[in-house]
């Protein structure tokens, strides 16, 4: 079944939810996608993934949120145009707030019957899959993680000073309510067919977990990480001299970036010690850009 969530009006244009079910009863599973109008992946992932639960009896509900940020995605910005706020950092909402609040508040009254929500998006740097868990390492959460089979796991505290933003994002507001949740990352650029059937294998092992469909297997430990991001304090053209999951010590060269006008080079040097989780393609990059992430890694699951 395909619906519509009415929100609200621009003018004379109604914004709306879409969501696509499959199956009904219980268990619910929601897999969201489209937070950030310009993270497109997700969605070759979502359309893979629902050839693949079309094949199988469902036992309780699947709802999908193809496009939970519509406005956003008509511009293919992260946040919309018309009040510049980053969805993901507003929960719960307001629906008598502005545009991106009242979607906020929507999608959650949405999410409200999940046995467990799933927060597809995809990063600028190279990123291995990543799951990703808000506030929280409890044995339902990282059982489902473990389902979905990433190669590494980001573990947020939006106590710490360099990741309190996340306190109001989606996964931060689920935990309040009770209500499990892992996010997941993916390449934005340069994915592969391979990265895109791992993480639709990865969906469908959980839905196996959480009952919804037969058969699922889980295949490998969790390398679980508090990861550090580190920005360029330069422009220029960089490339990479490191891959992710590597390990680097304090002063190793990951990379390096080229001045554009003189194409002298600028060595890129680990400000720590731990595995790159992830690092930026070769590309332009511009003062302040997130260019690699170092993990301290924890104990695995």
């Amino acid at each position: 079944m395909i619906r519509r969530k009415k929100i609200s009006k621009i003018g004379t244009v109604e914004v709306g939810l879409p969501i696509i079910e499959f199956g009904e009863g219980k268990p619910v599973l929601s897999i969201v996608a489209g937070v950030h109008g310009d993270e497109t992946k997700p969605l070759l992932v979502l359309k893979r993934f629902i050839e693949e639960i079309q094949k199988q009896e469902i036992n309780g509900k699947i709802k999908i949120f193809s496009d939970a940020n519509p406005l956003a995605k008509i511009y293919n910005k992260r946040f919309n145009v018309i009040d510049f706020v980053d969805l993901n950092r507003i929960f719960p909402g307001d629906n008598q707030g502005s545009i991106s609040q009242r979607v906020a508040e929507a999608l959650l009254a949405e999410l409200d019957d999940s046995a467990l929500v799933i927060d597809l998006h995809s990063y600028h740097m190279q990123t291995p899959l990543m799951a990703i868990a808000v506030n929280t390492t409890d044995e339902k959460t990282m059982s489902m993680i473990k389902a979905s089979n990433p190669k590494q796991v980001w573990l947020i505290n939006s106590v710490n000073e360099n990741e309190y933003k996340f306190g109001r994002s989606l996964g931060a507001e689920l935990n309040k309510r009770k209500i499990t949740n892992f996010a997941v990352e993916i390449n934005q650029r340069n994915i592969s067919q391979d990265e895109i059937e791992d993480c639709v294998k990865g969906l469908i092992n959980v839905c196996g977990e959480l009952g919804l469909l037969k058969n699922h297997k889980i295949e490998n430990d969790l390398r679980m990480f508090e990861r550090t991001v580190f920005t360029t304090t330069t422009n220029g053209l960089f490339i990479p001299l490191k891959k992710p999951f590597d390990y680097v010590k304090k002063g190793d060269k990951v990379g390096s970036i080229y001045d554009i006008e003189t194409f002298q080079e600028i060595d890129v040097l680990a400000e720590s010690e731990g595995v790159l989780m992830q690092i930026a393609w070769n590309d332009m990059v511009l003062i302040g850009e997130e260019i690699y992430a170092i993990g301290k890694e924890k104990n695995g699951v």
